[in-house]
């Protein structure tokens, strides 16, 4: 259903309705993207939430410069990072997205091997007030090594793509 959805969103910023509404629309895809679905447990999810950013971005480039580059730059890092999730049809989608910024992937990738453990990622990043219980041990620790595994990979194709120069020193910052 997620997945589904995210296609039929995916055609709305491919047309040419009210752009106000299509902003508005990316405001709140961009919000979702960060605090959910990145991490969702199906990869079709992840691969059409890439997919219908890759739309918007194209659709929607100043919208997508000050949603994105400027307030949330950890997006394009979350999904350069998809080159490196463990389902081929996430890297598919992350490997056709267009946009050329790749500023969050330090910030991103910093973030999250800042949790220690499965259960400090599930609590800062999915409990919710109506859970009572976590999921079982061995989903959190799948969750929690399919999200580290695709951040480190992520900054290692990062780094592959960027040897270090004077005027380039990312690691550093």
């Amino acid at each position: 259903a997620k997945a589904q959805a995210l296609n039929e969103l995916q055609a709305y910023f491919e047309q040419d309705y009210n752009r106000k509404q299509r902003v508005d629309a990316l405001s709140h895809l961009v919000f979702i993207y960060h605090s959910k679905i990145a991490y969702d447990d199906s990869s079709s999810v992840r691969a059409a939430a890439i997919s219908c950013m890759n739309a918007a971005y194209a659709r929607l480039p100043k919208a997508w410069s000050t949603l994105v580059t400027e307030q949330q730059p950890e997006v394009s890092g979350m999904m350069f990072c998809g080159r490196a999730d463990p389902a081929a049809e996430v890297r598919a989608s992350a490997a056709n997205f267009h946009y050329a910024s790749q500023q969050g992937v330090v910030p991103y990738v910093t973030r999250i091997l800042g949790y220690d453990r499965p259960r400090s990622m599930y609590d800062a990043l999915f409990a919710r007030k109506q859970e009572t219980e976590p999921p079982d041990r061995d989903e959190l620790d799948e969750r929690f090594e399919r999200i580290v595994g695709t951040s480190l990979g992520g900054m290692n194709l990062w780094i592959q793509a960027h040897p270090e120069t004077e005027e380039n020193r990312y690691i550093d910052q």
